[in-house]
Order: C-alpha cells, then structure tokens, then sequence
C-alpha cells in the first residue's frame, strides 16, 4: 500500500474546501493509506488545535465509511502522536493545570 502525503490532504482541506471524507474515500479506491503524522503536523502549522483535527477525522471515518477495520487503531494511534508530542501552542504550565 502507497502513502498519500498527509500534508496534501490537509493542504486540500483547508485552501480548497475538499472534505477529508472524499479524500479518504479516494485514498481507499486508488489503494493508498494517508500519512496520519504529515496530516496532524500540516493541521498544526496552519493553527488547527489537535482536538479539531481528531474531531474532523473521527467525522470523515464515519462519513466515508473508509478502512472500517482499521479505523479504531488509527484512531488510536492519532491520539497517542498527540499524547507525546503535545502541540507546540500548548504551554508547559496549561498541561500541569489539566
């Protein structure tokens, strides 16, 4: 299985409005998984908190209906990426008061 660039399906997301869902389920016809990491990361750097992101993906996975059987250990793993490696706008001091 090829990787579609998570960068690119962000990039499609945020300055062409394509919904994450048409592009799951086009990754899925054409046999290619997303970079999960480039996704999170692009959403990052264009000022996305990490709560929005996983929300838009967990949506477009029940949209798309896209790797059903994969679906929950993605799901996983994105909160995992989040849980160490917190994002770059959140302080220090703001995770010791959580």
């Amino acid at each position: 299985m090829n990787i579609f660039p998570g960068k690119e399906v962000f990039r499609l997301k945020d300055e062409v409005g394509l919904p994450f869902a048409i592009t799951f389920g086009e990754c899925v016809k054409n046999d290619l998984m997303i970079d999960w990491v480039g996704l999170l990361e692009e959403a990052r750097a264009r000022g996305w908190w990490d709560y929005q992101t996983i929300e838009a993906i967990d949506e477009a996975f029940a949209d798309s209906q896209a790797w059903p059987d994969k679906r929950g250990e993605i799901m996983r793993r994105i909160r995992a990426y989040v849980v160490l490696k917190p994002h770059p706008g959140l302080s220090v001091g703001a995770l010791q008061q959580v």
